[in-house]
């Protein structure tokens, strides 16, 4: 049988063992098997595990059925096991030993694996397809320049597809200067500390001058981070540039957790609806 068969003993130790548990083991024959215990065959730590298994077989007289675990093998490859280990009784109803059972089901796990990370990139896939639709329908929407960029920034900050908070804003380029046209939750000390802030200022104004994205984990720690105003506290950044014809339009800033990270994935749709806000801006 291609099962992993056994019976074992009171002190753990093997009394019989098929063809298959032989191979698994490393053995050439089940009798390799006998007397010995799962420590001469597996890693300490699982080896002790095994072992604390069973004497809670013994020691309730329960048994246990279905199990899904991990076994190493000789070979150093991890395979994963469906076992169940029943306790064997004498004729008084004492427990004596235990018979095991196990069977590999490392081809059902692969799949398994595989069809939930085909699942989760449809999943990712859909998000983004759905944060471009929201974005793509407020634009095409809405005729005042100021409405849609708020509307927007509303937008991108709910997306679930984005770790970012509900805060942030966006600036439009005019010559050396930004302007603030749209905002999420910010105080008056904020909008006076960047207040006619210059190209190349802060990192909005790197973003303008740039056309890079870039990206701050703390800006309370980042010296390229200029503005101050009293209620700053520690949060990281993404800053996105608004690009039409390459030229910046605009700059779009959000605001992540202190230390949070972005991925490849999130910051090339960023970079999609920015392209997409850059040309409104400059169709207006």
């Amino acid at each position: 049988l291609p099962d992993l068969m056994y019976v074992k003993d009171i002190q753990c130790r093997f009394l019989l063992g098929s063809a298959a548990l032989a191979r698994l083991m490393g053995v050439s024959k089940p009798d390799d098997l006998l007397g010995k215990t799962d420590a001469e065959f597996f890693p300490r730590e699982m080896a002790e595990q095994y072992a604390a298994d069973e004497r809670g077989v013994f020691s309730t007289g329960q048994s246990l059925l279905n199990r899904e675990e991990t076994v190493v093998d000789r070979t150093g490859k991890t395979q994963w096991i469906s076992s169940s280990k029943v306790p064997l009784h004498d004729s008084l109803g004492n427990v004596v030993g235990l018979v095991g059972i196990g069977r590999n089901i490392s081809e059902r796990k692969h799949s398994e694996s595989l069809i939930k990370m085909q699942s989760e990139g449809l999943i990712s896939r859909n998000a983004e397809l759905t944060a471009l639709y929201e974005i793509s329908n407020v634009v095409r929407n809405s005729l005042d320049l100021d409405l849609m960029l708020q509307q927007a920034l509303d937008t991108i900050t709910s997306l679930s597809v984005f770790n970012i908070e509900h805060k942030g804003g966006i600036f439009t380029v005019e010559g050396e200067t930004l302007r603030l046209l749209a905002i999420l939750h910010h105080t008056d000390n904020f909008l006076r500390a960047h207040d006619g802030i210059k190209i190349g200022d802060c990192l909005c104004g790197q973003a303008a001058r740039s056309g890079e994205i870039i990206v701050s984990m703390n800006a309370l720690e980042e010296d390229r981070h200029t503005k101050e105003y009293p209620e700053i506290s520690d949060h990281g950044h993404v800053i996105v540039p608004l690009m039409a014809m390459e030229k910046v339009t605009g700059v779009l800033y959000l605001y992540l957790p202190a230390n949070a990270e972005i991925d490849n994935r999130q910051l090339k749709l960023l970079e999609t609806i920015a392209a997409e806000l850059g040309i409104a801006i400059e169709n207006a």
